[in-house]
């Protein structure tokens, strides 16, 4: 039986849709291009379709022999016509996950061709959700990671400084966990790397002035790092030695690139930096966490209580974004990933409950943004009204007010709710 997928890509002005039918040995991308800026086209009846939209050209690339399950697009370079797809097939096994060589594809025309350049990456297999990582200080310059096979102890990536014109293949001195570029320095990397036997929950943090060339180890014990607002700036929580809490952590800050640092708290449990702002779960007793948050521009960069409507006990929690001040933090309430976002006013203090039944699977989350409407974001609620054998229903919701509203996402006609069944 042919099973069909579509990926829906929105841009300013672009949507591109790309179908996959199972029982073929190819994918077809049809990109249509608009000039309403953010117009979302639907599968609706054609009356209700907006006459702009429907007069578009539409343009339309098959991919001879390709069988991979999923298709990933990329926009990379400084002109809007260069694209990267990479085409990745990932099976759960009873050893974990089993990542099959992928394919690499290039546009230079806006999508409209595309040439296969997999013999740039070795055929080797890419991770779809954090295997692409563009630079935001230059959008020429990408890093691809490859998977880690089974037996092997050391990773190896793929680096472009001409929007995947040409690559060259990096083999590290450390197991990769995570890379995360310079905000502003093209060629500074942080990375960290698993330590075997502690269950990747200690790892050891490297850092590369020269786009991934050589590494210097940099601090080691390292629970989760962050960039922060200024270039040479780093937030890092490491093993806090001789507390007598569990799972106690100290916040640490470097501004020079880690040759010198100092202690901003000692009694952290979780912390995340978003924009100009940091989140804290602090311990105040050995059960009690309380949610802080601090402005990294403000010279004195004092912590502010977070007032949350229903709970003071913030222990795990996920911001998903921070708009002109205004904070969205999804909280643990109801555990295993389940909980509820909250809104803040402008100071990203005062919180209020905007959704509740929200999926948040640790790193792994279904909310987007989309960039080409201001304040329009789409996210996943569980609906425990339908139960299925494999849990609750997962439903799409959308909001178009910066998530202080949200409704469901219309399908079928533009009617309806949009329902599938999420899997871990």
């Amino acid at each position: 039986m042919s099973s069909l997928f579509r990926l829906y890509f929105v841009g300013i002005n672009l949507l591109c849709v790309s179908l996959l039918v199972s029982s073929s040995r190819h994918h077809v991308i049809r990109k249509r291009t608009s000039t309403v800026s953010g117009e979302l086209l639907k599968e609706c009846p054609k009356e209700t379709v907006p006459r702009a939209a429907r007069d578009v050209p539409t343009y339309q690339f098959t991919f001879d022999n390709e069988v991979h399950q999923a298709l990933n697009l990329h926009w990379v370079g400084t002109n809007s016509k260069t694209v990267l797809v990479l085409s990745t097939t990932t099976a759960l096994t009873i050893f974990g996950r089993l990542h099959t060589p992928s394919s690499l594809w290039r546009s230079v025309d806006g999508g409209r061709h595309y040439n296969n350049i997999t013999s740039e990456i070795g055929s080797d297999p890419i991770t779809a959700d954090t295997g692409v990582i563009r630079s935001p200080a230059d959008p020429n310059m990408i890093v691809m990671v490859a998977a880690l096979v089974l037996g092997k102890h050391q990773s190896h990536i793929y680096v472009t400084r001409n929007a995947g014109e040409s690559w060259s293949r990096i083999d590290l001195p450390f197991r990769l966990v995570s890379l995360i570029p310079n905000s502003a320095k093209a060629n500074v990397l942080l990375a960290d790397s698993a330590v075997e036997g502690t269950g990747g929950k200690n790892g050891t943090l490297y850092m590369s002035v020269d786009y991934g060339k050589t590494w210097r180890l940099v601090m080691a014990n390292v629970e989760r790092f962050f960039w922060g607002p200024k270039p040479d700036t780093v937030f890092v929580s490491v093993a806090s030695v001789g507390k007598n809490k569990a799972n106690v952590l100290k916040l640490l800050r470097t501004d020079d690139l880690f040759n010198t640092y100092k202690v901003v708290n000692d009694e952290l449990y979780r912390f995340v930096v978003e924009k100009n702002f940091l989140y804290a779960s602090v311990y105040e007793t050995e059960t009690t966490r309380r949610l802080y948050v601090t402005r990294l521009d403000h010279p004195s960069m004092k912590f502010q209580l977070a007032r949350l409507p229903e709970t003071q006990t913030a222990g795990v929690f996920y911001v998903l974004d921070v708009t002109d001040g205004m904070s969205l933090i999804h909280v643990d309430t109801a555990g295993k990933g389940q909980g509820s976002i909250f809104i803040s006013d402008s100071s990203s203090t005062y919180f209020t409950k905007a959704l509740d039944n929200h999926v948040q699977l640790g790193k792994r989350s279904d909310f987007y943004k989309v960039l080409s409407m201001r304040g329009t974001f789409i996210t996943s609620v569980t609906v425990p009204e339908l139960p299925t054998l494999l849990g609750s229903l997962v439903a799409s919701r959308i909001s178009f007010d910066n998530g202080a509203r949200w409704q469901k996402l219309a399908v079928d006609g533009c009617k309806g709710d949009a329902v599938s069944v999420s899997t871990p």
